[in-house]
């Protein structure tokens, strides 16, 4: 249950020290955005280096932590497929892994609910996820206000929890993207439509 990226020999974490008096350098404000975004491509990778069942039970371990639920953010229908092969290949054996699932941006607004029936049926989907920020969802606008509450509706048709990533997002490719998921966008929608 060990996936790697790097030769580098896996290490479980282990608690340590915390120096909280320990000064973090802020980045200079008139840093290149490309070069700072390649900096955190480039620290991701060295984090992220190793992955898989392993690496999340001992962060689990770690933390205290008895189930997770792994959501990933999908953007088009051939991409969902593939991570949703990918996951439970990778984690079906261990009931303290449960799949999310993220509704493609190509999916249109009234095959929705049909769509998260067959994915539920299939991959075993137990939450549903929504990103607006990295989907490109606007929930100020009519349309990104409607494929929210019409993925609301479906989950809560379907029994689903729903995470909504709220916030900004500084990370997105899109710049006028970061800030779908502040509240002030998220007020518009109909949350009575979230089944709980």
């Amino acid at each position: 249950g060990l996936f790697s990226s790097v030769s580098s020999e896996y290490t479980s974490p282990a608690l340590s020290d915390l120096d909280l008096k320990k000064q973090q350098k802020a980045p200079s404000r008139g840093h290149d955005k490309r070069l700072l975004d390649k900096m955190l491509q480039l620290n991701r990778r060295r984090i992220y280096a190793h992955n898989g069942p392993k690496v999340f039970s001992d962060q689990m371990a770690l933390s205290g932590i008895d189930r997770v639920v792994l959501l990933p953010v999908m953007t088009d229908e051939q991409s969902a497929n593939q991570q949703l092969q990918l996951l439970p290949d990778m984690f079906a054996d261990d009931e303290r892994f449960l799949i999310g699932y993220c509704v493609p941006n190509d999916i249109p607004v009234n095959d929705i609910a049909e769509h998260i029936k067959q994915v539920v049926n299939q991959h075993s989907v137990v939450v549903l996820k929504i990103h607006p920020s990295f989907q490109g969802i606007d929930p100020s606008r009519s349309e990104g206000k409607g494929r929210i509450e019409s993925i609301l509706a479906a989950s809560k048709e379907g029994g689903l929890k729903v995470v909504i990533h709220g916030g900004l997002s500084p990370g997105c490719k899109d710049p006028d993207a970061v800030a779908y998921g502040a509240v002030s966008n998220l007020q518009h929608i109909d949350l009575s439509l979230i089944h709980i």
